[in-house]
C-alpha cells in the first residue's frame, strides 16, 4: 500500500509540473552507441598480412624460432627469432577479437571474441596459414570493457543487439537535455610437450597431452585436440568466481584466481579434478611451479610473492612471503626466478624460503616473463626484450623490440 502512495503521488506531482510549468535546467549526458563487427565479417577475417608497428601488445608465446605476440583485440605478431640478437618482424596475423593463444605442433590455437580458432602455420616461411577449425559460441565476451574518459556525471550505454554481431568498440556523443530543476530522472552508468608451445605465467591458454584447456571467469573449458587440426569441445568445468591463469606441470594444472591457488590433478586429462586449493586476500595472482614449490605474485591489496610448499599436493602449505611492489608476471628455470615488478627482479631460488635478490633492472617497464633454454624474453609497454642469463652473473641484453 505504501508503493501504491508512491506512485501515485509522483504520477500527480508529475501532472502538476506538466500543467502549472516549472523552471528547467540543461546538462549533458555522454551515450556510448556499440560499434558492431557482424558474425560474418568475424568468421572470415583471419588471415595473414605484412607487418604491422607492435603496439598495445598482450600474451606471448615461444614456439621453435618464432615469437608470437598478441595484440590486444587485433590479432598476432610473427617475429622470426631465429637470432635473437637481431629479431625480424615477419608478418601479423589478423584475428578480431584475439587475447589468448597456444600452439601445439603446428597448429596455433586462439581467441577471436567468442569463438576458438585453430589456425596452421605450418607454412610460416611463405608467410601463409589456413583455418582448419572454428568453435563458434565458445567463450562469452564482456562488450562493457572500456575506460570511460568523460567529465560528464551522466552516462548512457545504447542497448546491444546481439542480432547484429560482436562489439568491437563504443562511439561517444554528446547530447544536451532539459530537466526541471530539483528533479533528477538521470541514470549514472559505470564500467565495470615439445610440440608444445612455451607460455607466459599470464596466460589463459594450456595444454596438456591432447587436451587444450582455457580458463575464463568462472569456469575451464577442454578441448579435445587428438587431432590438432580438427579441436572438439569435450567439457565445461565450473569454477569459483574470479578465475585469471592457468600453469600446467607434469600431471597437475595450477590455476591462479582472485581468490586463491588451485590445484587440479590432471592424471586423467580429458577431467581434470580439483585437489587442493590455498585462499589469500582478494588480489590478481599469476602462478608458475618449479619441483615441489610454487610461486605467486599478489598485486593490489597485498602486493607480494607467495612461496608455497607443494610437495602434498593435497595440501599446499604457504611457507614464506616476499614484499613487492606491484608485481605482475614471473617465471622460473633451473632456480633461476624472475619477477615483473617495476622493472625486472632477478632471483636465486636454490632455496625458495631464502630467496636472494641477484640483480634488479628497474629501467624497464614490464609485464610478462618467459625463461626458456637460458634466454629471457621480456613483454612491457615499451618493448619485447630479450636476454641471454647462461651465466646469471653476467646477464646480456639480446635485444628489444620497440612497440609505440
Amino acid at each position: 500500500m505504501k508503493h501504491l502512495k508512491f506512485i501515485f503521488a509522483f504520477i500527480f506531482f508529475a501532472l502538476i509540473l506538466t500543467i502549472t510549468g516549472c523552471p528547467v535546467e540543461t546538462y549533458e549526458v555522454t551515450i556510448y552507441e556499440p560499434v558492431y563487427l557482424s558474425y560474418e565479417e568475424l568468421r572470415s577475417s583471419v588471415n595473414i598480412s605484412t607487418t604491422k608497428e607492435l603496439k598495445n601488445i598482450g600474451k606471448i608465446a615461444i614456439k621453435d624460432n618464432y615469437l608470437f605476440v598478441n595484440q590486444i583485440n587485433k590479432g598476432i605478431h610473427i617475429i622470426d627469432n631465429k637470432d635473437p640478437k637481431n629479431p625480424v618482424n615477419k608478418s601479423f596475423i589478423n584475428i578480431p577479437g584475439n587475447i589468448d593463444l597456444v600452439i601445439k605442433d603446428n597448429i596455433l590455437y586462439a581467441d577471436s571474441f567468442i569463438d576458438l580458432v585453430a589456425i596452421d602455420i605450418s607454412d610460416l616461411t611463405n608467410d601463409k596459414i589456413n583455418v582448419t577449425k572454428r568453435i563458434n559460441n565458445t567463450f562469452i565476451y564482456d562488450p562493457y570493457q572500456i575506460i570511460l574518459k568523460t567529465n560528464s556525471w551522466y552516462v548512457y550505454f545504447e542497448n546491444i543487439d546481439m542480432t547484429k554481431g560482436v562489439v568491437i568498440d563504443w562511439k561517444e556523443r554528446k547530447e544536451t537535455r532539459t530537466r526541471p530543476i530539483g528533479v533528477f530522472f538521470g541514470v549514472y552508468v559505470t564500467t565495470k610437450d615439445s610440440g608444445t608451445s612455451v607460455n607466459g605465467s599470464m596466460s589463459r591458454f594450456a595444454i596438456y597431452s591432447n587436451y587444450l584447456y582455457t580458463v575464463s571467469n568462472n569456469d575451464m573449458k577442454v578441448f579435445d585436440i587428438t587431432t590438432t587440426n580438427n579441436p572438439a569441445f569435450w567439457a565445461k568445468i565450473n569454477m569459483n568466481w574470479g578465475i585469471e591463469t592457468i600453469f600446467p606441470y607434469n600431471d597437475k594444472l595450477f590455476i591462479g584466481s582472485r581468490t586463491g591457488m588451485y590445484i587440479y590433478d590432471n592424471n586423467n586429462p580429458a577431467n581434470p579434478v580439483q585437489l587442493s586449493q590455498l585462499l589469500h586476500v582478494r588480489s590478481f595472482d599469476p602462478v608458475v611451479v618449479e619441483n615441489n614449490y610454487a610461486y605467486v605474485t599478489l598485486r593490489g591489496f597485498i602486493n607480494q610473492l607467495d612461496v608455497i610448499d607443494i610437495s602434498d599436493m593435497a595440501k599446499p602449505v604457504l611457507k614464506n612471503s616476499y614484499a613487492m611492489a606491484a608485481p605482475y608476471g614471473l617465471g622460473i628455470e633451473n632456480s633461476i626466478l624472475f619477477i615483473c615488478d617495476n622493472g625486472l627482479k632477478i632471483y636465486d631460488a636454490k632455496d625458495p624460503l631464502n630467496l636472494k635478490l641477484i640483480k634488479f633492472i628497474p629501467e624497464i617497464s614490464s609485464y610478462d616473463v618467459i625463461p626458456y633454454q637460458s634466454k629471457l624474453t621480456l613483454t612491457g609497454s615499451k618493448g619485447i626484450y630479450q636476454y641471454d642469463y647462461s651465466d646469471i652473473n653476467n646477464i646480456v641484453l639480446l635485444s628489444q623490440i620497440p612497440i609505440i
